[in-house]
């Protein structure tokens, strides 16, 4: 409960985040900052008897500063990446400069005409500064009350020759907005950040935490990961598992899942996608952890670009046959072979080199499909009508490697025209075609 209210351990903040969020919070007050300057020019011509403000030679220090300070809090969070305690600094030393400001200027142009209403009026100020901070800044409590107070007290202390003046109900309700607005940001900051640490837990997947989502599909999506220990990147992909529902078919879909994967993981081509590690979600969904690539997919290309040239595409398709190869000699069957789950990527200092993605999604081609190995082929693995072997689509007895080979030439046809072999109206009579 102490940690939960008053911070947790140093690090557990994404870096990356909380320099997002302070970028927005100083880009918010420096267009605040910015607008006042304006104001101070604008509203004399527009409001009868408003002059313009004459400030002396420390209080125009004082303003030129604090937005400086702004100003590079700005450029350094938005061009840079401050460590976490950089991060804070810089956060600490706009709100405070800016809250300096503030009484400052209140005590002075007030402090003849009005001065009754300077500490009412550097409230104001205070109470906007401090929302937008609550708001916007991943802060434990501890932080967000320190500085909430530290603020707060520049009001009592730097502006007491106002406060002096205030008739004493008018103080006894200063004082009350005072206490009560530091305790509402750091409830605000308390819920905020809660509310971001359980994001990121629901983002866990055993020692990954999920970043960006990548791209989905009719199995599942593919998101960005990072690893906790090592800070590898990798690729999740999360599987749809329909049948989870039933435990008894789930149960059984698991113990195939994880067969698969450790077969996946046995293969070695420098063309099949890595699979780092595989599990069970806390909903039971299954995940592969795979390399993350940097590329483009078979498909992608192929519309963006047009037809490749014919060396190019007998490039390609070597080294997708290498690692359909391997599989094969393994017994093991990918089911899925297309443009999208064909990537052309770069690795190390080699270009146009391909990888073959899903292998997470094999069926043991070796095997009879029980009906365990059922559960694999229908509710995990369906297949694209546009590149399906005819085996498959009859729910042959045995499938194995010549199914992928003919979904690898149906590949071929489009890297070279642009274009799928068989394309109808429908799922159902492209399959057709294929079986016909």
């Amino acid at each position: 409960m102490f940690r939960s209210l008053f911070g947790f351990r140093p690090g557990s903040d994404d870096v990356d985040t909380l320099r997002e969020r302070i970028r927005l919070y100083v880009q918010v007050m420096l267009a605040i900052d910015l607008l006042a300057h304006f104001s101070d020019q604008v509203m004399p011509r527009l409001v009868e008897n408003l002059t313009y403000p004459e400030y002396p030679p420390v209080t125009t220090i004082m303003r030129v500063l604090s937005t400086a300070i702004v100003v590079v809090a700005w450029i350094l969070t938005r061009f840079t990446k401050p460590s976490r305690t950089m991060l804070i600094m810089l956060e600490s030393a706009v709100t405070l400069s800016l809250t300096l400001v503030y009484v400052h200027i209140a005590a002075v142009q007030m402090s003849e005409t009005t001065p009754q209403f300077a500490s009412v009026f550097t409230m104001f100020g205070i109470i906007l500064l401090l929302g937008v901070r609550a708001s916007l800044v991943p802060s434990p409590v501890l932080r967000t009350v320190v500085i909430g107070a530290t603020s707060m007290a520049c009001v009592f202390g730097f502006g007491r020759e106002s406060i002096r003046v205030l008739d004493p109900l008018i103080f006894d309700g200063l004082t009350f907005i005072a206490v009560a607005y530091v305790m509402a940001t750091a409830v605000t900051s308390h819920v905020i950040y809660g509310l971001r640490r359980e994001v990121r837990e629901a983002m866990q997947l055993g020692q990954y935490t999920l970043e960006e989502k990548l791209g989905e599909g009719g199995m599942g999506a593919v998101y960005r990961a990072r690893h906790a220990m090592l800070r590898r990147k990798a690729a999740i992909k999360l599987i749809r598992a329909d049948f989870k529902t039933d435990s008894g078919r789930h149960a059984q879909a698991r113990r195939r899942f994880e067969r698969e994967a450790d077969a996946t993981a046995s293969l070695q081509s420098p063309h099949t996608v890595e699979l780092y590690d595989f599990g069970v979600s806390t909903d039971g969904a299954f995940y592969y952890v795979m390399e993350l690539l940097d590329g483009i997919d078979l498909e992608s290309a192929v519309a963006r670009y047009g037809p490749l040239p014919p060396a190019r595409v007998v490039h390609l398709l070597r080294q997708a046959c290498e690692s359909l190869e391997e599989a094969h000699a393994a017994g093991l069957v990918h089911r899925d072979i297309k443009p999208a789950n064909l990537m052309i990527c770069r690795h190390g200092v080699r270009y146009d080199h391909m990888k073959v993605l899903d292998f997470g999604l094999v069926a043991l081609g070796h095997e009879p499909r029980s009906s365990d190995a059922k559960i694999t082929a229908e509710e995990v693995v369906a297949g694209t009508p546009a590149y399906l072997a005819p085996e498959i689509a009859s729910d042959s007895a045995t499938v194995d490697g010549r199914a992928d080979i003919y979904a690898l030439g149906c590949v071929a046809f489009q890297m070279l025209t642009g274009q799928a072999p068989f394309e109808r109206e429908s799922a159902m009579a492209t399959i057709l075609a294929h079986m016909n």
